[in-house]
């Protein structure tokens, strides 16, 4: 009895210790701004062991609806872009020139677009 004890305490901590070191850690930026006249609330999600690789939501404050959206590996030509999805479809994207992947200003701009590139928004972002 004393053995299986010991086996099944032995195989918990390397559960344990298997789940903890394989959960990333993320440092969040949140924001509060527009997307044209509407309000928003975004917040980037960067994991620390990544470089350049920035996901996150946001939702407009009518709404309370949380869209999802994630970067592109990089940074092109010193802008990113996060694709967004609602329900695993891309419905949009956002454009940001200041943004460099490790260090998040004080105030964003960028442009979102629709999917198809055919309407687009000015989006001004301050950090909470």
């Amino acid at each position: 009895m004393r053995k299986i004890v010991l086996t099944f305490t032995i195989c918990i901590g390397i559960f344990i210790s298997t789940k903890i070191s394989a959960q990333t850690q993320y440092e969040e930026f949140s924001y509060n701004g527009m997307i044209g006249s509407s309000p928003i609330v975004l917040t980037f999600f960067v994991p620390n062991n990544f470089y350049n690789y920035i996901e996150g939501s946001y939702f407009y404050t009518k709404y309370n609806r949380i869209i999802e959206f994630r970067g592109e590996e990089g940074v092109f030509e010193g802008a990113i872009k996060l694709t967004e999805s609602v329900n695993g479809k891309k419905t949009g994207y956002f454009v940001f020139n200041n943004i460099d992947g490790i260090e998040f200003p004080r105030k964003i701009v960028g442009k979102w677009y629709n999917i198809y590139g055919s309407k687009s928004y000015d989006v001004t972002l301050s950090k909470k």
